[in-house]
């Protein structure tokens, strides 16, 4: 008995206590891996770039509003004919394709400029169905290319990844936005501005009616 205990008592293995999930506030988030234009071409021409996200601020200098919808999977998003049932990309069998819109952006930083791309339809906060709608109007496409315009010349914080396209010499070369930010900065100033009106507001005395003169008979 005392050799099968031993044995057993060997072999129990002692399990690692599971890591703690990281959790960052927004400021972390928006000041992890924050780089310049330059800084992330650099890394791509260097192919050095982790699997990570990236912080990025520029402002959008072009909007390219042609070949904007596409019929992509369900499933994956990646582009597919209309007719297809299999996509080539996750092998899933399609009933029906849907319609999404990709928007790609010439962004600038007054140093340098690349391409950002990313879905519209989160970028503009609109649902595609809508812009085909607008499609079928009589002045649908001028309807559209000024929905799809409205954010030029707009500065953002951007969270990028790197993709296949990153990695691509020049003209071909792209970004893809996974997220947009608010700086803390404009939302506090914001906020101190609405305090300051609050408080001249409760500093200033009401003002008195206006008295009526009386006429003389």
């Amino acid at each position: 008995m005392c050799s099968i205990r031993s044995t057993i008592e060997e072999t129990v293995t002692e399990f690692e206590e599971p890591k703690k999930e990281i959790i960052l506030t927004a400021e972390e988030i928006m000041q992890k891996n924050r780089v310049t234009i330059g800084e992330l071409i650099t890394l791509a021409r260097n192919k050095t770039a982790k699997d990570e996200l990236y912080t990025c601020e520029a402002t959008i200098a072009r909007i390219y509003d042609k070949k904007w919808s596409y019929t992509a999977c369900p499933y994956c998003t990646r582009k597919m004919e209309s007719n297809a049932t299999e996509c080539q990309n996750c092998k899933a069998f399609v009933k029906m394709p849907v319609e999404k819109y990709r928007y790609a952006m010439r962004v600038d930083d007054d140093n340098d400029n690349t391409t950002f791309v990313a879905e519209a339809e989160y970028f503009l906060k609109d649902p595609v169905q809508k812009l085909m709608e607008l499609r079928m109007l009589d002045d649908g496409e001028k309807l559209i290319k000024e929905r799809l315009l409205k954010p030029l010349n707009e500065k953002h914080l951007f969270q990028i990844k790197f993709d296949k396209f990153s990695y691509q010499d020049g003209p071909g070369r792209s970004f893809t936005i996974t997220h947009t930010f608010v700086e803390p900065k404009v939302e506090e100033n914001a906020q101190e501005r609405e305090d300051e009106a609050e408080e001249i507001s409760a500093d200033t005395p009401p003002k008195s009616p206006p008295t009526k003169k009386m006429r003389k008979n």
